[in-house]
Order: structure tokens, then C-alpha cells, then sequence
């Protein structure tokens, strides 16, 4: 049984990049986490000579391994293992609080023991001073990941669809009729079609479809020189296809070439069209 549909995310930086900005606790957030992180890694030390903690840095060593093979590995084969997560960063790097928080404590516990056992009226400004720098650091880079702009999942009424398509979405019924079913590409911004229309409007998510979907999203457009074309759109049983254009480029964004470029091709009849946004119907296959 599949545990997802596709790794949809894509390599994004050098494993000597991901490696340091992980280190820092910089992979997603606007700035390092310099105090948390050296904390972190005192603790990490501590961990590894204390054989009742060392399950913890195994942990986190796991979790380590699985964010550089999503954030920087190439190879296919590797990615496929980080399927069930979509091969995204964010999953894993989200996983990680989880020991870098008790590796600061660990390590901020140890070292407000040595300055106790050193000179114990030190101990509680040790306590507060750590414990401000770690509330001080986490403030600052709050406020400037709130900004806007500062924050990948920034959305506007444009993130997804251009006017032009969410108009041409909107007035799919007046086109078709009951029944029809429409191909488009979902991360174009296709896959809004039924929400917005009604409409029969397929693939229905972003993951990459298989089999005739899949065929279709990458030669839909040639159908008149394949005749498995025409075999796959009668199997999937669609009547129309969307040209919203290349999907916009970012991570689980898929490439449909099929479903693009109909202007000249046999086989395709425009119609309708609002700006760059086009609806054809497929007349070449009989």
C-alpha cells in the first residue's frame, strides 16, 4: 500500500549549507538561533557520555540524517524513503524541538552546576542569564519572522491563480455540459476547478497522478501523432482541457507539458479564453 503519493519536494541547497543551517536552527526560520543552538550542543556532548541519554542523540542524529536527505540529496532512490512525509524539509525540521530543546536544557543544567559548584551565589544570575538570552534571541527572531514577506506561507488572493484563471474557473458551467469532464493541470491552479465551478475538474490534487492522468499531463498535446493519446483520454473520459500555462516554479509544483500549448496543435478546438487562460475542447479523438 502507498503511504503517499509522490516526494514532491525538490533538492534545495548543498548538504554543507543544510548541515550548518540545521546546526544553527536556521533551516526555517528568519535568522540562527545562536544561544539555543550552543546550548544544544553542550548537550549533545553530555549525551553521548552518558550512556542512559544516548538513545536521545540517536534521535536526534536520525532526525538530522532524514532533513539533509530532504533538504540537499539528489539521488532519486533516497528521496523515495521520504515519501510518506512528501520528501518536505519543513515535516522534518518541525520534528526537531523535540531534541534540540532537551539538549539546551541538559546543557544549560550543566553549566549552571559548574558556575553553583564554583560560586553559588552566581547560580541564580547563571539561571536568569541563559534563560534571558534564550527568551531575548527567540523574542527578536519572532517579531522579524512577522513581518510580511518574511514567511514562505504567505498567501495573497493571487498565490495560487491569476485573476484571469479564477475567471475562466468561475464560468466553466456556462460552457459545458452536465456531465462533461475537464483535464487540467492541479498545480497550475486547475485544481481549484470544482471548488470554484462545480465542475468535473481532473487530477484533483497537486500529488502527481498515475497511469492515463499522468500520460496525459505529459503528451495530451501531441495527442494527433500518439494514438495511445486518444486510448488514454477515452479511458479517462475527459472532454476539455484547461491551458493555464507551466506551473509556477517552487516546491510540489509538477510540470505538465502535455496541458499547455494547444494554439496550432490538431486536434484542440479554443473555447474560451480569458487572458492567458484558455479552455479547449479535445475534438481529435473521435
Amino acid at each position: 500500500m502507498r503511504l503517499s503519493a509522490n516526494a514532491l519536494w525538490q533538492p534545495q541547497k548543498r548538504a554543507v549549507v543544510a548541515s550548518l543551517e540545521i546546526a544553527l536552527n536556521d533551516s526555517t526560520g528568519p535568522g540562527p538561533a545562536w544561544v539555543m543552538s550552543a546550548l544544544a550542543l553542550v548537550g549533545i556532548l553530555l549525551c553521548v557520555r552518558a550512556p542512559h541519554l544516548r538513545w536521545l542523540t540517536l534521535y536526534g542524529a536520525a532526525l538530522w540524517v532524514l532533513a539533509i536527505v530532504a533538504i540537499s540529496v539528489q539521488n532519486a532512490f533516497l528521496r523515495g524513503f521520504l515519501t510518506p512525509w512528501y520528501a518536505d524539509p519543513h515535516r522534518f525540521i518541525a520534528m526537531m524541538p523535540l531534541v534540540v530543546i532537551p539538549f539546551a536544557a541538559i546543557g544549560a543544567t550543566w553549566l549552571v552546576t559548574c558556575i553553583r559548584v564554583r560560586r553559588a551565589s552566581l547560580t541564580v544570575i547563571a539561571a536568569a542569564v541563559l534563560s534571558g538570552l534564550v527568551i531575548g534571541e527567540t523574542v527578536v527572531w519572532t517579531a522579524v519572522g512577522a513581518q510580511p514577506g518574511n514567511s514562505r506561507y504567505d498567501v495573497s488572493a493571487t498565490s495560487f491563480l491569476t485573476p484571469d484563471e479564477r475567471s475562466l474557473l468561475e464560468r466553466l458551467p456556462r460552457y459545458l455540459d452536465a456531465g462533461d469532464r475537464v483535464l487540467g493541470n492541479p498545480s497550475a491552479g486547475a485544481a481549484f476547478g470544482y471548488a470554484l465551478s462545480g465542475v468535473d475538474v481532473v487530477p484533483r490534487t497537486w500529488s502527481m497522478p498515475h497511469g492515463d492522468l499522468r500520460l496525459l499531463g505529459e503528451d495530451l498535446a501531441d495527442l494527433a501523432e500518439d494514438p495511445a493519446v486518444c486510448d488514454a483520454v477515452g479511458r479517462a473520459g475527459v472532454d476539455y482541457v484547461l491551458d493555464f500555462g507551466p506551473s509556477d516554479p517552487g516546491a510540489g509544483r509538477e510540470e505538465m507539458p502535455g496541458l499547455t500549448g494547444f494554439a496550432g496543435e490538431e486536434g484542440f478546438e479554443k473555447v474560451a479564453e480569458v487572458g492567458d487562460a484558455s479552455l479547449w475542447r479535445i475534438t481529435g479523438c473521435g
